[in-house]
């Protein structure tokens, strides 16, 4: 579905929430951000993004170096030495205090492990030179916001079909925050749009992670036969 086509599902499923008591830039609002919900718990929108190294700066607003951040790939983050890339090993801040008590104080060089916390993405050690694009962060982002009634939720410009499916989580988002406002706050009714939505994002993410083309593999043949 694309935007157009939620905006008029939307009403349907809640009849109640007419325009005058939800507006359609709320409406928009709560589609938006039912969207970018079930991007957070498919993890369906692989990318990569480079973005600059700054000599002697080991922390960087993940905000401002790559787009729409929800979490990161296992692929992780590359660091280009000038000549080759490197997968950095990704770290914890605890692991960092207990195995390198002092990785604060430490001097600038080729960088080797990385955190993620929050908002910020910190390298360790702090890079010794400047580059352009140097590194390179494999993520799942988020999504980008509808405002053209030929936009769709995931893939923005174009339909992503193997995402299709998502649009009905998002409605059930739409459906549970609009009872909401129109105070059915409490009560079973409630309740079961909660439960509709946690449940198809589940059924979705279930979907997604199918991998028919691999059930003949050597791998999957041994898996099987561990178990």
């Amino acid at each position: 579905m694309n935007f157009s086509d939620l905006r008029t599902m939307a009403r349907g499923m809640v009849p109640q929430a007419k325009v005058n008591v939800v507006s359609n830039t709320v409406r928009d609002l709560i589609l938006n951000e039912g969207a970018n919900k079930v991007a957070e718990g498919l993890l369906c929108l692989p990318t990569d993004d480079y973005f600059n190294v700054v000599a002697e700066q080991g922390n960087y607003n993940l905000a401002s170096v790559v787009d729409r951040y929800i979490a990161s790939q296992s692929s992780g983050l590359w660091w280009y030495n000038g000549s080759n890339w490197k997968q950095l090993n990704p770290r914890t801040r605890e692991y960092m205090d207990k195995k390198f008590p002092f990785w604060k104080d430490d001097s600038s060089g080729d960088p080797q492990r990385f955190f993620i916390e929050e908002h910020k993405l910190v390298v360790h050690p702090e890079p010794d030179t400047a580059g352009t694009e140097y590194f390179r962060l494999y993520y799942f982002a988020g999504t980008q916001t509808m405002t053209s009634a030929s936009h769709y939720p995931m893939g923005h410009d174009v339909e992503i079909v193997r995402l299709r499916g998502a649009s009905w989580a998002i409605l059930l988002y739409w459906r549970k925050t609009a009872l909401k406002i129109i105070g059915k706050a409490e009560g079973n009714e409630l309740i079961l749009a909660e439960q509709d939505f946690d449940k198809e994002v589940a059924l979705q993410r279930l979907l997604l992670n199918r991998k028919p083309e691999l059930l003949n593999t050597d791998e999957a043949r041994l898996k099987s036969i561990i178990v």
